[in-house]
């Protein structure tokens, strides 16, 4: 509190003293109140979930849900050591569980598993997560030299010399097990790096990583996500060539990346044909992998027990799950020694007013600032601009339509900022400025909104406007339905600052004019990125059309721009944008109609003549 907020040693100590009491009564209220994760349970009945994993940060918030909320009984099978095929087996048979959220699909498991599905024996759903091994450095050596970014950067004997004790070649760690395929790499990428093996993962964490990474020293080594470690620290993976399946499948040659792998869902056909109401749930339950670091991030390092995570994730989005379930009759939970109960609770009240009321006093402007800069995204930050298309001439045609609809965008907009972990930096109109640390959240906020959309309640006076009518693919899926919002998106470093009148971070500079340009060359229904995202939007599998080098407004460099769509919209189809510059050589075009030149001869030794024979484009603009 003293280094966030500057406040004097007796505020302090004041201040601890009071939230320390404050937490101590509610917790105790808690305790008594509450005598499992849900206020109010179903009664028990015959249906039945056995949840393969042993019970964890994911299998338990299915677990809460199933069990108190719709009645079910919950067995969580210990997998073992099986590996994923085996898991995979099991799920097929149904003898053993009925449910696996965490397979990672890749190599034969694909195969094996798109066999079950056209079998009919298991189903097959994402669970919103990727899962990725890589060569990972802590972000703050990005900071001394952007060069660490690529690979190449690691043939220098300088460069690599960084992650070594001696001047020496780099040190390069990863597990024993997993390291032939490094070796290889170092090799055929001709890298002055030196591998360096251990074999006990957790003694390895705590012996050589967290001290390193502490002591903000190099290091560099193998890894994966999700993983718990980038809840506490920012890594960064270093790009390798693109993965091939040529190269992937070759281990002596290798000399690309480690590929990305979607990690899926997997169920049991006859379970879900006896569990019916349970298939709503399976299918409808997602998390990103920011939210799966967290969970892993604060059993790790803030020493929260699964019970503890699961039940609080489970409380905070109730209004969330409870729409991929039906309603069932609920029964409230059993409430003892109530009069005291209300007594714990009015003190806990007066506490924590007064309290609030001596944080007030405590903390000024400047002290909200800095909390503010510590909430909002800083560093390396996702800006995101949206726009409604035509929104103008909605509003004249039919304003009390189009305020309704706006409500409606607003809403979404909104609850997708909080489920992709944004900041919503400010509105202007009908317009959306905002911020992400992750640029996969912010890629997936863009696709899951284009997505979402369609399916909203919109007025039906705006369905009739042309540009929101509803239109299908010949198969019958939505490509257009209300509100057409394009998105700009754009990762840099933007400079901060706070706007006093909203008490909220503002982005200023470079970037954040970069950003509002992509978005104004987007059409509506439309996002468009520049080449600092493109990674992130292959991994995540996204349709993407190169729109070649283009001029922005202010910006002084042609930027290349990409335009994007989910998949399931990748039909969708919009006027061309059209370049200003050679694809090749970035040189500005010169139209040679406004220049003058009428036509052009073939073969001619002066190619551009004003008058003659042999016109190529009759005098238009060329």
């Amino acid at each position: 509190y003293q280094r966030r907020v500057h406040g004097t040693p007796s505020e302090c100590l004041f201040f601890f003293a009071m939230e320390y009491f404050k937490c101590i009564i509610i917790a105790i209220c808690l305790e008594v109140v509450l005598n499992s994760c849900l206020s109010v349970v179903s009664p028990k009945n015959d249906c039945n979930i056995r949840i393969l994993n042993g019970k964890n940060e994911e299998t338990g918030r299915i677990g809460i849900i199933a069990e108190e909320y719709m009645g079910c009984n919950v067995t969580y099978v210990d997998a073992g050591h099986m590996s994923d095929l085996e898991r995979l087996e099991v799920i097929k048979d149904g003898t053993l569980a009925d449910l696996d959220v965490q397979l990672w699909m890749e190599g034969i498991i694909n195969d094996k598993a798109d066999d079950y599905t056209t079998q009919g024996l298991i189903g097959l759903l994402p669970t919103g997560r990727t899962g990725r091994n890589g060569w990972y450095f802590p972000e703050y050596l990005m900071d001394k030299s952007k060069d660490f970014d690529n690979y190449r950067s690691l043939r220098d004997k300088t460069m690599a010399s960084t992650f070594s004790n001696n001047g020496s070649r780099g040190i390069f760690y990863s597990h024993k097990e997993w390291g032939y395929d490094d070796i290889a790499r170092i090799k055929n990428l001709d890298l002055y790096l030196e591998w360096t093996p251990y074999i006990d993962l957790d003694k390895f964490m705590k012996e050589i990583v967290y001290p390193t990474l502490n002591a903000r020293k190099p290091i560099i080594f193998m890894w994966w996500t999700p993983s718990s470690i980038f809840y506490e620290y920012n890594l960064h993976r270093l790009q390798l060539p693109e993965p091939t399946d040529y190269c992937y499948n070759n281990p002596d040659i290798i000399d690309c990346d480690y590929p990305n792998v979607i990690i899926k869902k997997a169920y049991n056909m006859k379970f879900a044909q006896r569990e019916k109401r349970l298939v709503g749930l399976i299918q409808g339950f997602l998390t990103t992998n920011t939210e799966y670091n967290e969970f892993l991030g604060l059993m790790a390092f803030a020493n929260r027990s699964i019970d503890n995570i699961t039940c609080d994730w489970v409380r905070k989005y109730q209004s969330l799950w409870e729409k991929w379930v039906p309603p069932l009759e609920k029964v409230e939970t059993t409430k003892t020694n109530s009069t005291w109960v209300w007594v714990v609770v009015a003190v806990s009240i007066s506490v924590s007013v007064f309290g609030l009321i001596l944080a007030f006093i405590a903390i000024r402007t400047q002290r909200a600032a800095l909390r503010l800069m510590k909430e909002a995204p800083s560093g390396h930050v996702v800006l995101l601009f949206t726009d409604i298309q035509d929104s103008t001439s909605l509003w004249d045609s039919n304003p009390s339509a189009m305020s309704t609809a706006l409500e409606i965008h607003n809403r979404e907009m909104r609850k997708h900022i909080i489920r992709y972990h944004g900041y919503e930096v400010k509105t202007v109109g009908d317009s959306f400025f905002i911020s992400f640390r992750d640029p996969s959240d912010a890629l997936q906020f863009a696709a899951e909104t284009q997505l979402t959309m369609l399916d909203l309640d919109w007025p039906i006076d705006i369905l009739e406007y042309p540009v929101c009518k509803e239109q299908v693919t010949k198969s019958g899926r939505r490509l257009w339905r209300g509100l057409r919002v394009r998105m700009g998106l754009h990762w840099g470093y933007p400079a901060i600052d706070i706007d006093k009148k909203h008490m909220r971070v503002d982005y200023v500079g470079h970037e954040v004019n970069l950003a509002a340009r992509l978005e104004g060359k987007a059409f509506g229904g439309q996002i468009c990125i520049d080449s600092t995202l493109l990674p992130y939007a292959k991994e995540l599998g996204l349709h993407i059309d190169d729109m070649g080098l283009q001029s922005l407004k202010g910006i002084e460099q042609p930027q290349r721009i990409f335009a994007l769509l989910p998949q399931p919209l990748s039909e969708r189809t919009f006027p061309e944008i059209i370049g200003s510059h050679c694809q090749k050589c970035s040189r500005e075009l010169t139209c040679l109609y406004c220049e003058g030149i009428k036509e052009i001869v073939v073969g001619s030794p002066n190619a551009a003549r004003m008058n003659g024979r042999g016109s190529m484009f009759g005098g238009s603009h060329t």
